[in-house]
């Protein structure tokens, strides 16, 4: 399992920095999207979501590891403040994430979920929560093609 960790401040900083420096380079119609890779613990990624929302981040994937064995695999302070799900696997893990509405999107791995069957359950599961599915694909053209089948026959927003 991979360590979770805080940052120095002074490494925080950096990070704002430069993001406010791709910010100013890219202008605001452009989506500026971070995958944290699940790295942080969650009092600094609480910290960093907050410090780079005025730079308006698109997309924050995964600013903490899925929690095994808890009632939400992410907690509450980070509700708003990410898109998760590429390592919960199954749609029971999948329920109280989206019935305590703690992400704006989920992103189920059709491999990890166990094939296009289940990514299509947990995707119908989502539509009723109103939680759009993003399906995560890391692995190449044929999970990506799997992903699209999914979300061709599945309500999707």
């Amino acid at each position: 399992m991979q360590r979770t960790r805080q940052l120095r401040p002074v490494d925080e900083l950096e990070a704002v920095r430069i993001i406010a420096a791709i910010r100013e380079a890219v202008g605001p119609g452009v989506e500026i999207l971070i995958d944290a890779h699940g790295r942080f613990d969650v009092p600094t990624a609480i910290r960093l979501a907050n410090a780079l929302a005025p730079h308006r981040i698109g997309w924050f994937e995964e600013p903490v590891p899925p929690r095994t064995g808890r009632a939400a695999p992410v907690p509450r302070p980070l509700r708003r403040a990410g898109r998760v799900g590429e390592r919960v696997y199954t749609r029971w893990q999948f329920r109280p994430l989206l019935e305590q509405k703690l992400a704006d999107y989920i992103m189920p791995d059709v491999i990890r979920t166990g094939g296009i069957s289940e990514l299509k359950k947990i995707a119908t599961m989502a539509e009723a929560f109103f939680i759009p599915v993003s399906p995560h694909d890391a692995t190449g053209p044929i999970t990506l093609i799997a992903g699209a089948q999914v979300m061709m026959t599945t309500p999707n927003f």
